[in-house]
């Protein structure tokens, strides 16, 4: 395969002049050879400016690529590779990391996932025309538009041994082909519109003299940051031309040092003392390229200290780091042009949003709280979202959908995000067709999104089902799991969202619908062949994944989320709508701009609680007539389930919140200015508004309670009207009351059975509507949120 053929340069010109291509130079033979290519063409660094001008920062780059790079392993590579780019994802810049270090890969472990196929690896782009599909949000950080995808070095999966091992051959023997695959990957990046996929691309290089590095790095010309160690460990390289080999790919941004202490005691000013000369030299390489004075130039050699919070190196957050590393990676990016925010996005001219209470078609600011982050990603362990009415997951399924982490397979009636549509038409003749085996239902509508490329098209969705369900028979047919199983074998891997079940049936049969869902999520969550290919994420009212199935425990654990919003992600909801209804910009214009300016903190829900109610107290009055409230208390207690009784633990709801201000918004304008007293909001608009608000989310609520409520079972309409005459004999009935009394009472005014009374309670109660009274024995007290909405009245003595 290889023959050693000593050439004079004349034979070398005439019969060999292809080692003076540019893809021979891609490994270190040609890099170190004391002969230039003949042909040699611009510098290396050249190809990747557009002018004569000195960059120093992003502008003109479409895509930065950083390369890491250490002689020697142990030295924290990874590690402070990881750090940066999730730094930059709370900066709100897309980071792609490439795991190059293709003999011992590490950072899918790192950040906790595993490529599944060969399309998420480095590996698949050894083919032609290969598509990449990274990884997706293996990082999302504390900014809505930040996160960190990831191309893995190799499937995870022991069937890809062999493969691997043919790709690090051809890769060992073969300069070119590893640059092929990397220019591939850059043009696919590149030419995307109107942006570029990602802002920054890091690769995380092999050790020592792996003939990976230079062909990646020729295909990609970027900055180095080369890890070295200040204690003679290195001695090999520290006088070579491998350094200034490294460092010449980004003539005008080279690259930096990085130097790794295992001394936790060792500080940066230490050891630029103890280590001098050392450092000078290293610094000396890049001054070849960057003619700056020596204390400039000192910047550009970074002192990695030895963190404790580090040690496990999984999923510290940037700022639980030390101070010394967090100082340390924001030099690093200094250095790299890196500082600031996020390059602009080109985004295109949108009209007016539109705020409404559902979820399904509102288009106001989301929230990414920490928690719902965690959802964020095409690899996320969270299947099961389980949260109260009110709390977004419909919301939440859009973002999903739009963002590409999922595709709908059941939806909200009234949803536009594709999927079918809970209880509607179609909805309702696949149950027939399926003769209500509602397992089998499941099954069906899998197997009809996979027939498919994306349920988000409407008219192939619908086609596909009616395909699917018409050809069904409850027997003597091929049982839907089994084309199931025929439909993942060799297709990508799909992830889909569940939302809608709480109205999708009657009440009557809500119970065994569920458990069949939940059987269902179980088997495919569990069957090895298809969870390979297929992820199914269900949002579901947190009350029916109680008792839905005998082992329901067992199969949630470790992959559900519940929604909950605290005071924090509230006030920080409420801000985001103040600036998006335009009365409240028209009424309050200074303290909008205001808020606006914290807009990037109240999008991750984390601008904190003396700031949010500070511009709140701008333009609502410092206290309410009613009970002498003081507003930030109103706030705090009128919005959750728990009165504000219960701290941290409190729940709220953010549906209830938008209805009150856009009702506010509402009034007020059709009011003229009426209900502004002293430059605020009078109290009076504000407790009107709050009526109405509850008022209509206990109406939202009324139409789940259709389906939860099974108090007539001989006709869904006849259930619907006696869930009406109960709703309406709570009013003017007082809270807290005696369960036995409110029974009574209730039954009497509605013309309904005792023991159907007695039963809606205990369901009710199930859901949030009502709770015990502590230090009350067989008594319920409504919960604050649909006190207003039942129109109950508040007693402070016991009812009787």
């Amino acid at each position: 395969m290889i023959e050693l053929l000593p050439i004079t340069l004349k034979e070398r010109a005439e019969d060999y002049g292809y080692l003076d291509s540019r893809e021979a130079e891609a490994g270190w033979l040609g890099a170190f050879s004391p002969i230039p290519p003949m042909n040699a063409s611009a510098p290396v660094g050249g190809a990747n400016h557009l002018d004569d001008e000195v960059p120093t920062d992003m502008k003109g780059v479409k895509t930065k690529a950083i390369h890491f790079y250490g002689y020697k392993g142990g030295q924290g590579r990874s590690t402070v590779l990881l750090a940066l780019a999730k730094t930059l994802a709370d900066a709100g810049f897309r980071v792609l990391l490439v795991d190059a270090d293709i003999e011992a890969p590490s950072l899918d472990a790192m950040l906790e996932t595993v490529a599944s196929d060969i399309d998420s690896s480095l590996m698949g782009l050894s083919r032609a025309n290969a598509k990449i599909r990274p990884l997706s949000r293996t990082y999302v950080g504390i900014s809505t538009d930040g996160y960190v995808d990831l191309i893995a070095a190799r499937p995870a999966a022991a069937r890809f041994d062999m493969d691997f091992a043919a790709f690090l051959l051809n890769a060992s023997l073969d300069t070119a082909f590893l640059k092929r695959g990397i220019a591939s990957l850059r043009a696919q990046i590149e030419s995307t519109e109107p942006d570029p996929s990602y802002d920054v691309v890091l690769f995380d290089h092999r050790t020592g003299f792996a003939p990976s590095v230079l062909p990646i790095m020729e295909a990609w010309p970027g900055p180095a940051v080369i890890f070295i160690r200040p204690d003679g460990m290195a001695r090999h390289i520290q006088d070579s031309n491998l350094l200034d080999t490294l460092l010449a790919h980004d003539e005008y941004s080279p690259g930096a040092f990085v130097s790794f202490s295992l001394n936790p005691k060792m500080t940066a000013s230490q050891a630029r003392v103890d280590h001098a000369d050392h450092i000078q030299q290293l610094l000396g390489k890049i001054g070849k390229f960057l003619p700056l004075d020596d204390e400039v130039l000192e910047s550009y050699w970074i002192f990695w200290q030895h963190d404790q919070n580090l040690v496990d190196g999984r999923k510290v957050a940037p700022r639980d780091m030390s101070i010394a590393n967090q100082q340390a990676i924001s030099g690093l990016r200094s250095v790299l042009g890196l500082s600031g925010s996020a390059p602009a996005r080109v985004r295109s001219e949108n009209g007016p949003i539109s705020l409404t209470g559902s979820g399904s078609t509102d288009q106001g600011k989301f929230i990414l709280t920490p928690g719902l982050a965690k959802v964020f990603s095409l690899d996320s362990p969270y299947h099961y979202i389980f949260g109260r009415k009110g709390t977004g997951k419909t919301r939440l399924l859009t973002e999903l959908v739009n963002k590409g982490m999922a595709q709908p397979l059941l939806v909200a009636s009234d949803s536009s995000a594709g999927g079918l549509k809970s209880a509607g038409t179609q909805f309702q003749q696949a149950l027939r067709h399926c003769n209500n085996d509602f397992e089998a239902f499941w099954w069906l509508l899998l197997g009809a999104a996979l027939s498919i490329p994306d349920t988000r098209d409407d008219a192939a969705f619908s086609g596909a089902i009616a395909k699917e369900f018409d050809g069904f028979q409850s027997t003597g047919n091929v049982a839907p799991v089994t084309k199931v199983h025929a439909r993942v074998d060799g297709s990508d891997r799909r992830v889909f969202v569940i939302d809608g079940v709480e109205t999708a049936v009657a009440a009557t049969d809500l119970r065994s619908f569920v458990e069949a869902l939940f059987r269902f999520l179980a088997a495919v969550q569990f069957d090895r062949n298809i969870s390979r290919k297929v992820s199914i994420r269900l949002l579901l009212r947190s009350d029916l994944a109680t008792g839905a199935s005998q082992n329901v425990e067992q199969q949630i654990e470790g992959s559900v989320l519940h929604l909950h919003w605290n005071k924090t992600a509230i006030l920080n909801f409420a801000l985001a709508r103040i600036v998006s209804l335009p009365w409240f910009k028209n009424s309050f214009l200074l303290v909008c701009k205001k808020i606006e300016q914290k807009s990037e903190a109240i999008s991750r829900g984390v601008l904190p609680d003396d700031i949010a109610e500070s511009f709140l107290l701008e333009i609502f009055p410092d206290g309410l007539e009613r009970n002498r409230l003081k507003t930030t208390t109103f706030f705090a207690a009128y919005f959750s389930d728990a009165g504000g009784g219960s701290g941290g633990e409190a729940a709220f709801y953010p549906r209830l919140f938008d209805g009150f201000l856009r009702k506010l918004a509402e009034n007020c304008g059709e009011a003229e200015g009426r209900n502004i007293r002293d430059g605020r909001v009078t109290s009076a608009a504000v407790l009107l508004a709050y009526d109405q608000a509850s008022k209509a989310f206990l109406g939202d609520v009324r139409t789940e309670l259709y389906s939860f409520l099974n108090i007539d079972a001989s006709s869904p309409a006849a259930n619907n009207n006696a869930v009406d005459r109960l709703i309406a004999a709570f009013q003017g009935l007082q809270t807290p009351f005696k369960v036995d009394q409110m029974v009574k009472n209730l039954s009497e005014r509605s013309k309904l059975k005792e023991e159907d009374v007695r039963q809606a309670l205990a369901s009710m109660q199930t859901i949030g509507m009502f709770e015990v009274r502590p230090g009350s024995s067989g008594e319920l007290r409504a919960r604050q949120l649909y006190k207003a909405g039942l129109d109950l009245k508040y007693v402070r003595t016991k009812a009787v």
